[in-house]
Parts: structure tokens; sequence; C-alpha cells
């Protein structure tokens, strides 16, 4: 709530309403606009009573909660050396009189887990959150359920995988097809535009953007590096950058760089002011560029101590699969390379059967594959406990007129309105797949009489009844 207030709390709203709780005191709510104009809640209070010293309670605790909200985000997140964060902490807890507040004792005590100026040279890859494994948690809700065994539920857990694949596959496909549009043409921003994926090439242009609004001046100089004091427009903190010009080196206080990999806005002003076209090969992290997932994997070829074949086979065939795709898809582009590519695997096919023969391998292998056998989705698992499944009717209630006339019919003798339509399609589906020669071929004939069990194995059977346990068998066991 605080966190809409500082986005929209220029207009607020305040009104109290009674009869909302059991003792019907009154409860107020302090209310605005978003940008989509929906209403948003900045904060409620459940009151004793609406006498003036209350509101005046109400208003001056929510003031202050707003302001403390405000320098408390800015103890998190604003400060770059430890002693600064000090005097910002001991300046809020004088200013709101919260020196001996036990929550605030405890939170500074675990400091180094959660103000940022203790993570700031820790590689995050810009996650500062849990809302990934969040938005993940939810969307596996989607793929399985509690109604699942074990092997039904990594069989759905597959599906997810596969999916989240496919969408990695349509994003490496669509930067190959399509070019980042440039905010404006320099540079080091066709350099960005040709390295970076699209979405880190948007990061990355956003800080070259913040850059230019950048106040910049020397503050100190020796040998071959420069310090430079930069201020955010419409910021007073400031940001040490420091420059040595030996290397192209730039360490800038907030470490952005190290923290995500990517350059802040405050070390490209200053690249940008030594005329420097190209990001620095130094300041590329592979992750982030359109080749991160060339070359080979350290961790592919390691052994794992006592692993079963099966697997192990399953794990080379998925790395030498990946490997064979990529150089098809790369060697395609030209005949020299084809030709080159085309060479070497003949060549590597024909010493890997050589070997395989000497060392008479392949006929263990392909025991192996026969003896691969995947069990069944519904065996049981010893020791596992399954739930019931739950099934919902799958006819629609039926209104009062409805089951006055079924009452009347069940009286009277008469088939249901449900079983005389059954039949009706049955009759029709029938007639339309076979004539008359094709029913007496049929080993029985369908008339009333027969086992529903019968009539639908060979409906099924022949293809010519697919509303699947739709039709209606009664008491007798008739059609």
């Amino acid at each position: 709530m605080m966190i809409a207030y500082s986005h929209f709390g220029d207009v607020v709203s305040f009104d109290t309403t009674y009869r909302k709780n059991q003792s019907g005191r009154p409860f107020a709510m302090f209310l605005g606009v978003n940008h989509h104009k929906q209403t948003t809640i900045f904060g409620a209070a459940l009151l004793y009573d609406e006498s003036a010293e209350t509101f005046i309670w109400l208003f001056d605790t929510f003031v202050k909660q707003c302001q403390f909200a405000k320098d408390f985000s800015s103890c998190i997140y604003d400060y770059e050396e430890e002693q600064e964060f000090f005097l910002a902490w001991n300046a809020m807890l004088e200013k709101y009189d919260l020196k001996d507040n036990d929550w605030l004792i405890r939170m500074f005590d675990l400091r180094k887990k959660w103000v940022l100026v203790y993570g700031r040279e820790t590689f995050c890859a810009d996650m500062t959150t849990t809302q990934r494994s969040e938005s993940m948690n939810n969307v596996i809700k989607n793929y399985v359920s509690y109604q699942h065994n074990l092997l039904r539920f990594f069989e759905h857990f597959q599906r997810l995988i596969e999916d989240r694949r496919y969408e990695e596959l349509k994003a490496d496909f669509k930067e190959t097809q399509s070019t980042p549009s440039l905010l404006f043409p320099v540079e080091i921003l066709k350099d960005a535009a040709s390295i970076y994926t699209p979405t880190v090439f948007k990061v990355f242009q956003d800080e070259l953007c913040k850059a230019y609004d950048c106040a910049m001046q020397i503050f100190d100089h020796i040998g071959t590096v420069t310090e430079y004091k930069l201020t955010n427009h419409k910021k007073q903190f400031q940001h040490t950058v420091r420059y040595d010009f030996s290397d192209n080196t730039v360490i800038c206080s907030c470490r952005k760089f190290e923290f995500t990999g990517i350059l802040c806005s405050h070390a490209l002003k200053v690249i940008s002011s030594k005329d420097i076209k190209k990001i620095p090969i130094q300041y590329i992290l592979k992750r982030w560029t359109k080749s991160a997932k060339l070359g080979n994997s350290e961790f592919v070829f390691a052994n794992t101590i006592n692993e079963d074949p099966k697997v192990s086979l399953a794990r080379r065939y998925k790395d030498l699969w990946r490997l064979q795709t990529q150089v098809a898809t790369k060697a395609a582009e030209t005949e020299e390379t084809y030709k080159i590519a085309r060479t070497a695997l003949a060549k590597i096919l024909e010493d890997v059967d050589a070997y395989l023969k000497d060392n008479n391998i392949g006929k263990s292998i392909s025991k192996i594959i026969e003896t691969t056998t995947v069990p069944s989705a519904s065996e049981k698992i010893k020791g596992i406990k399954n739930k019931k499944r739950v099934r919902g009717k799958s006819t629609r209630p039926r209104n009062a007129l409805e089951r006055v006339r079924k009452k009347k019919n069940v009286a009277l003798g008469e088939p249901s309105q449900q079983q005389s339509h059954a039949s009706e399609i049955a009759d029709n589906n029938v007639s339309s797949n076979f004539n008359s020669q094709d029913l007496l071929n049929l080993p029985f004939n369908i008339v009333p009489g027969y086992h529903g069990d019968q009539v639908h194995a060979i409906l099924q059977e022949h293809q010519c009844f697919g509303f699947n346990d739709n039709y209606i068998i009664d008491n007798n066991k008739n059609i």
C-alpha cells in the first residue's frame, strides 16, 4: 500500500463506513486512483469512535507512516557505502523516535541479508526479489494436479520444461530475423544491437539514455586514473566513477555491472566522453549476448558416479543431438561450410564405427536400448498413497419442470427424454454409417435388450457412435 501511495499519493480520498465488523466500529480507508483509473488503497484503520482526537491521531499516523516508508526504502537502495547507510539509518531512527523498536533492532542485526549495500558486488543477473519463483509456482499449477501420482506428475512437469524451451527457441529465432530499433543512431548503440539479445539491448539503451542526463565533473586525477563525480537528473546523490585510460577500465560506485552484468549510465557517460565507439570487451558478459549458448558446456561431459547406464546413454545422446543441430544450422549457410561439415561428420562416423566394432560395444548398447522399459502411468507406486479421484456429474442440473416431467414419465412407464434422445442419436449414427445389409453382417442386431457394454464395444469398433458414454442404460442394463 505504501508503494502505491508513493506513485499515486498526490490525491487521497478518505471516508469511514459502519457495520463492516461484529462490533460495529467505524472502518476508515485512504483511497486513490492509479494510472488505469482503478481505485487503489493506500491505508486502512479500524477506529474506536469518530471523535476529533481519533481523527487527529489517524491523520498524523498515516502521514508519518508514508514518510517513514520512503526513508526506510532509501536506506535499503540509495546508499553505496556502509558508513553512509549507518548514518542514514540512525537519522531515520532519531527522526521517528524508533531507537527502542524491537523489530527494527532485529532487522538491523540481519542487515547483511537485505540491505543492498552489502550485496552490490554479488552478481545476481538483476534478480533482486523472488518474483520469478513466485510466477513459476503459479504457472506450474496449469500443468500438474494433486490428483497425479508421481509418474504422471513428472510427465506433466516435462511438458512445462518443453514449453519453456519452446519459448526460448522462439525468442532465439526472432532475434535472428529482426534488428532492434535504435532511439538514435550512435555507434555504441549499433555495437550493442549486434551483440546483445533484443531484451538486454533495451536495458542497455535505457542506461545510455540516462547517461545523457547525468551531470559530470572531474574530481581527481592520479597517473592514468581519473575520478569523476556524477549526479543523475533530479537527484542529489553523487556517484563516483574511476576511469583508467591505459586499459579502458571503468568502475562505478553503484556496482551495477557487478550486480547485473550491464554497464550503468554513469560508466557509459564517462566512456562516451572519451569518444569510445564500442563496448570494451571486458564489459561484455557472454550470458547476455546472442552467442550465449554457443560452445561446449563445462559440466556436460562430467561422469556421474554410479549413474544408470540407460540414463548415461540418454544424456550423451541429448548432448550430441544438440551439437549436431548447431553444426547443421550453421554449416548449411554456404556450400563451402556444408562440405567442411559433411566431410568432418563422415570421418567422425567412420571413427566411431571402428571403435565400437573393435571394442564389441555395439551389441551391449543395443541390449540396453531393448531392455529399457517405461512404466505405465497407471501403475501404482509402492509406499505412495493415491488420492481418490472425485468425478463430477457430466449432465447439467435439471430445472423444476423437467423433474416433474421425469416423475410423470416414470409413473406412466414411458422412456425419459434422455433415453429417447440417446436412442435417436444411436439410430441416426447407425443409419448414416451403415445400410441394412451392413447391420445384418454385424455380430448382432442393434435392438433393445442387448447389454449396454456389448453395444458400446461394437459401436466403438465400427466408429459409428462417437458420444463417449452418453447412451443411457436402464436398471435391466438395456440401452
